[in-house]
């Protein structure tokens, strides 16, 4: 089966409102998530934690003259972990989120710092501050993933048609269009206080 190119950009138009609806960040409840975590770090000897849920989502556009020649719309959603045993740090990641997997993830990491104690030659120490729990959000006027993929195929190939036409020795014009956004929900973002 082939796809003509009006085909690929009418479908990659829908690709934003199914993954909106597919992601559902409230099952489980991000705070029962870094509430689990953060007691498996303490149990398992930690005297710091923090754990962060991340949401990032990637799209990228390549045209060359005038048509579209790749798409690519990446989700991704994950938990790190990371704590802080005997003056070491030590990370872990994954992208299963559960209250399980944030408690196994995070005696992962104290396993980590455990090992990385062999390395340290000066333990870290923190400074004597109390639990915060904060988010921040960037201001944007516009954001880039919400513009259509028709509306940017098009300016890149707009794009494409002016550089042709000021040089006319131009062969051939290549252009690209990569959008980022990266959300961390607020309640997660927790840190347990380390005992001094």
């Amino acid at each position: 089966m082939t796809i003509t190119r009006r085909e690929l950009l009418a479908g990659a138009a829908l690709l934003p409102a199914a993954r909106a609806l597919a992601w559902v960040p409230e099952r489980p409840r991000p705070r029962d998530v870094a509430d689990a975590a953060l007691l498996a770090a303490m149990q398992a000897g930690a005297t710091y934690a923090d754990v962060r849920l991340v949401r990032q989502r990637r799209q990228n556009l390549a045209t060359r003259d005038d048509h579209l020649t790749s798409i690519s719309d990446t989700d991704s959603y994950g938990l790190g972990v990371r704590v802080l045993k005997r003056g070491t740090w030590g990370f872990a990641a994954a992208p299963e989120i559960t209250a399980g997997s944030a408690s196994a993830l995070a005696r992962k990491a104290v396993q980590i710092a455990e090992a990385n104690a062999a390395l340290e030659r000066r333990p870290v120490q923190l400074a004597p501050e109390p639990p915060h729990e904060d988010s921040w959000e960037t201001p944007i006027e516009k954001d880039p993933l919400r513009v259509p993929v028709k509306t940017k195929v098009s300016l890149l190939v707009e794009a494409a048609k002016a550089a042709r036409a000021a040089v006319p020795q131009i062969r051939a014009v290549t252009g690209s269009s990569a959008s980022r956004s990266r959300r961390r929900p607020s309640s997660p973002a927790k840190a347990a206080p380390s005992s001094r």
